[in-house]
C-alpha cells in the first residue's frame, strides 16, 4: 500500500489503486457544505479522481 502524508503526519491508503483507464468504483465524500456526495453525483460529467 502507498503512504502519503497530511499536515506533516503519515497517512496510509487502504484499498485496490486506481490506475489510469481503470473505471472509479463508486465512493463517498463529504462536500464543503457537510453533505454527502458520490461519484454517480456526478454522472456523465468529467471528472478527475
Amino acid at each position: 500500500m502507498a503512504q502519503i502524508t497530511f499536515k506533516q503526519n503519515p497517512v496510509e491508503l487502504l484499498g485496490q489503486e486506481v490506475n489510469i483507464g481503470d473505471q472509479a468504483p463508486d465512493f463517498t465524500v463529504v462536500d464543503n457544505n457537510l453533505q454527502p456526495v458520490t461519484l454517480a453525483t456526478y454522472e456523465g460529467k468529467k471528472k478527475l479522481v
